[in-house]
């Protein structure tokens, strides 16, 4: 489970891309029998520099490029998640084939934002089985995971 873990972190740490994700916190996996395996991890869709004394408040044009930002993160962050549970499908072989390979992401956000239309959770969900046929026959892998929002 740690190796997932650390797949997550370097997946999710700031300064991975050109619009880095904000990690709140390292990932964390836990197995509990007979349901499978859960990774999740705290973030930030896009990093924000904090707010301080010298900077107390930002404009409306900057908070709604934020969660322009935001908004088009989305689905690049359901893409890696897929991905992630992907891996974590093949790398933890002692899961059984019929548990489940479960993710959640919370997602923070600030009091001051405009988050409309943006999530506070993603969580997916798929038995690990089907995972792994999806990987071995090329199949989309949106086909084989649950995906909710809330």
């Amino acid at each position: 489970m740690a190796a997932v873990e650390a797949l997550m972190n370097d997946k999710f740490r700031a300064g991975a891309s050109v619009d880095p994700y904000d990690l709140l916190g390292t990932a964390r996996t836990t197995y509990l029998e007979g349901y499978g395996a859960l990774m999740s991890v705290e973030l930030e869709l896009v990093y924000v520099a904090p707010l301080n004394p010298f900077r107390p408040t930002y404009s409306p044009q900057e908070i709604a490029a934020m969660r322009d930002r935001k908004l088009k993160k989305l689905p690049v962050l359901k893409e890696a998640m897929r991905s992630l549970m992907a891996t974590a499908g093949t790398t933890l072989d002692s899961i059984p084939g019929n548990e489940r390979i479960s993710m959640e992401v919370r997602l923070w956000k600030y009091n001051w934002e405009d988050s409309r239309g943006l999530p506070s959770r993603v969580f997916m969900t798929a038995e690990k089985s089907k995972l792994l046929a999806a990987q071995a026959n090329h199949t989309d892998l949106a086909a084989v995971i649950l995906e909710q929002e809330q």
